[in-house]
């Protein structure tokens, strides 16, 4: 008789067959569930995936990549992310097919399914070992890949992220020949998305090591090289929407002079008084929209760069100007020389970074939200470490807007990037204090940071950094429910930070909650019955399993304060207009009940009284001081 398998070989072979059942189910819940529970299984194994099945897991990941629901591809791709840091050779061999998916994701309609495509590719590219395969797989699948977008996203990752130093000589003529044939592609966008690629490229390789390669080309390739970037050839490629007036009639196509005689390398000179002209807000305005329009036609960022310090410098100050218009203008001016000058606005972060801070305590929610998304953008260019690096000393701000929508940053960071790119020790001991804050709002966001910190590392690794830290008892013990929970904070599709039970009048991230704390500033009625009140979310979820601690953390999953669970973050507008009832029945302040929590104390409702008409304003607030 043949020898069964051990025990232990049976356990993992059923724990396997779930996981292959859990990522072919029927219910996105339930694939996101499988996957998470392979990214646990990671944590606790140190990154190493020890699936033996992987003849199955392989087919079964090209599908999620491919999945309707966008939470399941994004949760694919930063499996991946962490897959290939520790992988072996058959682990890389089953990345290397993954590749295509991943590049396919690069043309989501989702911007946070997009972001983490572009950090998936760089993971590859730092740990893969076999560059050229995943050279050859990016030219297929990529570069001529049939979908457009596809294309033109690649080549922009090209100007953003790609190791030039690290590709061979041969890998990287072929690279080049593949880019230049870009340039007579039929989609608009491709051929400009290609011609900055190869404008970036001699400023990382060196002129001389890209001139050769071009001299190798075969002559049809290199004739099309030379006509585009001949300067009547580059005029055709330019966007020809967009032009606005500035004054007097005349268009931005008229009043662009020579490129030498442009200041900062960008602004044509007819443009600069109208810019600096204080007494008139609305020509100012005007020459700001259209100072987006020259940004976003610039085609060479070469001739910007030896101006890059300066001209960050001059766009500065419109950040403080009195009229808002102008400031969010601004904001757009900054997001797309990001966009256009890629990884070399490092420099200039030392400059720009302490100006979006203080603008992050702005009174107008507008204002803040085109601030974090800047933010984001420097992030997803440059990495996650010189952002964070310049945002670190404010986590003491005096304005507590500015300290929670700091870690509302750190939060998304967590949430959009690798985790080999944080030192989690450190963000740990900067993020401690904020456990203590004056503001309960503060407190609260930094009790979520270190949720999804817990759910990165697995709670062995947080909980011998939280050793370190010699937190109190109260503290301590509010982490610890909070780890309990299956909820944990999502990125909204503009890329915002959303919060589970935040309040239903705004986006957690939006931070639009007044100074004084106030049971209507979180959307909750103090004149609800006792017998109805609200627990934290996750204190929910543990009454109702008998637990102190859930297992199973789901990955960027969001509930509603009813628990509830939705496979995809649900928007600002739709908390909102949440009905009445659901919002009206919860009992208690959100912030005397977090306030409790951390102070060790038991909650014991607000006083029992019966509503009176006073209490309901049109806002569906209660107007009455409750209590």
């Amino acid at each position: 008789a043949a020898k069964k398998p051990p025990i232990s070989h049976q356990k993992k072979n059923m724990e396997e067959a779930v996981t292959l059942a859990g990522l072919s189910s029927a219910n996105a819940n339930e694939r996101s569930a499988a996957l998470e529970g392979l990214r646990a299984s990671l944590a606790q194994s140190n990154g190493r995936l020890r699936f033996r099945a992987l003849d199955k897991l392989g087919p079964a990941l090209q599908n999620a990549l491919r999945d309707q629901n966008w939470n399941v591809r994004k949760d694919t791709l930063q499996l991946i992310s962490e897959i290939l840091p520790a992988a072996g050779p058959e682990l890389e061999k089953l990345c290397l097919g993954l590749a295509p998916g991943v590049l396919l994701n690069f043309s989501d309609t989702k911007i946070a399914v997009r972001r983490m495509a572009h950090g998936c590719l760089q993971v590859y590219f730092q740990y893969v070992s076999e560059v050229r395969d995943l050279l050859g797989c990016v030219v297929t699948h990529g570069i001529e890949n049939e979908n457009e977008r596809v294309r033109s996203e690649v080549l922009v990752f090209f100007q953003q992220a790609l190791p030039w130093q690290s590709i061979e000589a041969e890998e990287m003529f072929n690279l080049i020949e593949a880019i230049v044939g870009r340039l007579r592609d039929m989609d608009a966008d491709v051929p400009v998305s290609a011609l900055k690629a190869l404008n970036f490229a001699p400023s990382v390789i060196g002129t001389s090591v890209f001139d050769a390669h071009i001299s190798h080309l075969l002559p049809p390739l290199k004739q099309l090289y030379r006509s585009v970037k001949d300067a009547k050839a580059q005029g055709t490629m330019r966007s020809q929407s967009g032009m606005s007036v500035v004054s007097n009639g005349r268009h931005s196509s008229d009043i662009r002079g020579p490129e030498e005689d442009l200041e900062f390398g960008l602004i044509p000179p007819p443009l600069m008084p109208l810019l600096c002209n204080a007494g008139n807000w609305e020509q100012r305005s005007r020459a700001m929209d259209e100072l987006v329009g020259v940004v976003q036609r610039l085609e060479r960022p070469e001739g910007v760069l030896p101006h890059l310090g300066p001209l960050v410098a001059f766009l500065t100050p419109f950040l403080q100007d009195p009229n808002m218009k102008v400031v969010l203008t601004a904001l757009q001016i900054l997001g797309q020389l990001v966009m256009r000058v890629g990884f070399p606005m490092r420099d200039t972060v030392r400059t720009l970074l302490p100006h979006l801070v203080a603008m992050l305590g702005d009174s107008k929610i507008v204002v803040r939200q085109a601030t974090t998304k800047l933010m984001n953008r420097l992030m997803q260019t440059l990495t996650p470490s010189p952002v964070l690096e310049q945002l670190e000393p404010h986590l003491h701000h005096k304005n507590w807007r500015v300290r929670e929508e700091i870690i509302n940053t750190i939060i998304l960071a967590m949430s959009t990037f690798p985790r080999q790119q944080f030192d989690f020790a450190r963000l740990a001991g900067l993020l401690s204090p904020c456990l203590k804050d004056s503001k309960a709002r503060v407190k609260y966001v930094a009790i979520e940071a270190f949720a999804v910190m817990n759910n990165l590392l697995g709670e062995q690794q947080l909980k011998s950094l939280l050793a370190r830290l010699r937190l109190d008892e109260p503290t301590q013990k509010a982490l610890s429910t909070r780890f309990g929970a299956s909820q944990l904070p999502s990125i909204s599709s503009d890329g915002l930070v959303e919060h589970v039970g935040a309040p239903a009048s705004v986006p957690a991230s939006q931070g639009s909650v007044s100074e004084v704390e106030d049971p209507q500033a979180w959307g909750l009625r103090r004149h609800a019955s006792a017998s109805n009140k609200k627990l934290l979310p996750w204190e929910q979820e543990a009454a109702r399993t008998g637990n102190s601690i859930v297992r199973g953390h789901s990955a960027l999953s969001i509930s509603s304060v009813h628990g509830v669970e939705a496979a995809e973050p649900k928007p600002a507008s739709a908390a909102s207009m949440q009905s009445t009832g659901s919002t009206q029945s919860a009992a208690g302040s959100y912030a005397e009940i977090y306030r409790a929590k951390v102070e060790g104390r038991l909650y014991r409702g607000p006083s029992k009284r019966q509503p009176s008409l006073s209490d309901k304003s049109p806002t569906g607030g209660s107007s009455g001081s409750g209590s």
